[in-house]
């Protein structure tokens, strides 16, 4: 467990070549993530940041699943499938969803630019979440799908296809939907 730095590329030899991120740990990385190669970063507590200058792909999970997922650097983030987080979203880059849909567990918090398209994004956390946003957030679908506990903002939310609330508490706070 511990802090990983990686300025250039990951890189697996073969395709049964593997990298998993331990519970705990950090993985940052600035070039390509596992072209060849299977990735796991699932574990408790792990987080991967993608902090590249130039345009990157995150890397599709043997899950599909990430814990933390940290977003910055210059380049867009672009994503390659539906992906899971079980922990936080922070994105101070420019995250390109593609077409693919989010599910958050924890909390959203966006200094940079979400781009959205026709994606669903999903809250979905046992406990309280918060979307921090340094604008108001646009979203094609919004789900918040909730065991009771709630989802807090502290923007405009914009949801331009459908919006779901199930068995979850919204607080706008004086933010607008």
């Amino acid at each position: 467990n511990g802090t990983g730095r990686i300025n250039e590329n990951l890189s697996g030899q073969a395709f049964n070549s593997s990298w998993s991120n331990a519970a705990g740990s950090t993985l940052e990385i600035e070039g390509t993530l596992m072209s060849t190669g299977i990735f796991n970063a699932s574990a408790v507590g792990n987080t991967v940041n993608y902090a590249g200058l130039s345009s990157q792909s995150v890397k599709t999970t043997s899950a599909r699943t990430y814990h933390n997922l940290i977003l910055s650097g210059s380049g867009t983030k672009t994503l390659g499938t539906n992906t899971i987080i079980n922990g936080d979203l922070t994105i101070s880059s420019t995250l390109e969803p593609s077409g693919f849909d989010l599910a958050i567990a924890g909390n959203w918090t966006n200094t940079g630019v979400y781009n959205n398209g026709t994606e669903e994004l999903t809250f979905n956390g046992t406990s309280d979440q918060q979307i921090n946003s340094a604008t108001r957030v646009d979203v094609f679908d919004l789900i918040v799908q909730k065991s009771g506990s709630t989802l807090s903002t502290d923007q405009d939310i914009v949801v331009s296809n459908s919006f779901t609330l199930n068995n979850a508490n919204l607080n706008m706070g004086t933010s607008r939907l």
